[in-house]
């Protein structure tokens, strides 16, 4: 089936009031598992499951089921580090979202990445496993936090250079572009929290598997 709305919930149980755990945009492609009268438990191309209702879907047809992200009509950068300072301003912290209009911190960092062909797991501790170590400080480079005792991953920022990364945060109430340096005690905080960097390249797509975050 195909999203034939902007924007299509993914539910944890096949109801309007159940809890967001992502989201499919207008083209999306997603293969059907189960049905529960009008409600389908679906999947994406990054393995990752929800219920939608059937009214966001309609038949596919010639699509590609492996396409990252659809041709929409939306404003992103020629640059992925253009679109991570640029395409979110404004945006508000939403559980679950993975657009401009809400996102959470790993959708932010997966649909930047998927507008230009790098395709990213749904959750910062998925991202979390894939590319290669790094130092943080190159552009681009996946930024990895935790505030827990046992050290999972809660929250991935991307890195614009040395000086700045790119995140959307509760903490902020949404998209922010920090400078490391900054005078904001919010941004210190944040860092305190750093475990890794990670940096990924078109050549090292993960082998995506299903799973919440935490």
């Amino acid at each position: 089936m195909r999203v034939r709305s902007a924007i299509a919930p993914l539910l944890a149980e096949p109801r309007i009031s159940a809890e967001q755990v992502s989201q499919r945009v207008r083209g999306h492609v997603v293969t059907v598992l189960e049905s529960h009268g009008d409600w389908r438990r679906v999947r994406g191309v990054d393995a990752y499951e929800g219920w939608t209702h059937h009214g966001y879907l309609e038949p596919a047809s010639g699509d590609d089921p492996n396409a990252l992200w659809p041709a929409t009509d939306w404003t992103f950068g020629a640059h992925l580090v253009e679109s991570a300072r640029e395409a979110f301003v404004g945006t508000p912290y939403i559980w679950g979202g993975i657009t401009p209009w809400g996102a959470d911190c790993s959708g932010f960092a997966q649909t930047v990445f998927a507008v230009h062909g790098i395709a990213l797991p749904r959750d910062s501790s998925q991202q979390a496993l894939i590319g290669v170590d790094a130092d943080g400080r190159a552009a681009g480079d996946l930024l990895f936090f935790s505030e827990r005792e046992d050290g999972r991953i809660t929250h991935v920022a991307i890195s614009l250079g040395p000086d700045e990364f790119a995140h959307v945060a509760l903490g902020r109430g949404g998209h922010a572009v920090e400078r490391r340096d900054g005078p904001d005690p919010y941004v210190p905080a944040l860092l305190a929290r750093f475990r890794f960097a990670r940096r990924v390249a078109s050549a090292s797509a993960p082998d995506l598997a299903s799973g919440r975050r935490s």
